[in-house]
């Protein structure tokens, strides 16, 4: 049995370290960088850790949080701050994921969600680039 969960944050009452100190490492049982069985078993992998936002928000909250991101990352990308923009971007990812989890915490199997979506990109054509129309991107 894991302390502390490194993907969801979930944390075992009976450890002294991880309730009181609310720690990033804990040496009572094992490692922090341990999962917990339910991540260990999950087939879809986020890329940033779970924020309390997935068991406090709506699905409209969360999607208005993903918008308001947008229309910064736009905001950034008009007055140049490229910079700028790339956080919002990621902002970005990482508010679609929490929406995600809140699917996911509903037993949406995300990874079939995502094969799904491969699939209907490469109809469109999305994946199959041309061989002339293979240049860098305008920047």
């Amino acid at each position: 049995m894991i302390c502390w969960c490194r993907d969801c944050k979930w944390y075992d009452a009976d450890c002294e370290v991880c309730t009181n100190n609310k720690s990033s490492h804990c040496t009572y049982k094992v490692s922090t960088y341990d999962s917990c069985e339910q991540c260990k078993s999950r087939k879809y992998n986020f890329v940033f850790p779970t924020v309390k936002y997935v068991w406090v928000n709506t699905l409209n909250q969360q999607m208005d949080h993903v918008l308001s991101e947008v229309v910064e990352a736009t905001q950034d990308l008009i007055n140049g701050r490229l910079g700028d923009m790339d956080m919002e971007v990621m902002d970005i990812i990482h508010s679609c994921e929490t929406l995600l989890r809140m699917r996911e915490a509903k037993g949406i199997d995300l990874e079939s969600v995502r094969k799904a979506v491969v699939e209907k990109n490469g109809y469109r054509g999305y994946y199959n680039v041309p061989e002339q129309s293979q240049k860098k991107p305008t920047p």
